[in-house]
């Protein structure tokens, strides 16, 4: 019986043990998960703001080619001004794409992976 006691305890105290040494890093990571929200919700607004100018350049590229193939051959000037447009939203699409790509590039720099162990049993890192 004294044996069943003990063991019992042990157990406990063995518990109570794991319990408290999961808890002391807690208070690290609210902190870091937070400010990882917050820099998440920033990126997050720019790439919505990004994707609703891309939808309105397309559509006005889409308007400004139709005027195009409207026009006479005479109206020169005014093809050269829609042509203008036309290229102008162009560099803007170039833009966005390469602050995309600076912006992939940071968060590779700054994002810690972390290995993920596979269904076959093989490691990979996220």
């Amino acid at each position: 019986m004294n044996t069943l006691k003990n063991s019992a305890v042990f157990i406990f105290v063995l518990l109570l043990s794991f319990s408290s040494q999961a808890q002391k890093d807690s208070i690290n990571t609210v902190v870091n998960d937070s400010i990882q929200a917050s820099i998440l919700q920033e990126f997050n607004s720019k790439l919505l703001e990004i994707e609703q100018q891309r939808v309105a350049d397309s559509i006005k590229k889409e308007d400004l080619q139709s005027r195009l193939e409207l026009l006479s051959t005479s109206d020169n000037l005014e093809k050269q001004e829609l042509l203008k447009q036309l290229n102008a939203i162009e560099e803007q699409k170039k833009q966005r794409l390469a602050e995309k790509k600076a912006r992939i590039q940071m968060l590779r720099k700054t994002a810690i992976g972390f290995p993920v162990i596979g269904v076959l049993g093989d490691t990979f890192f996220l």
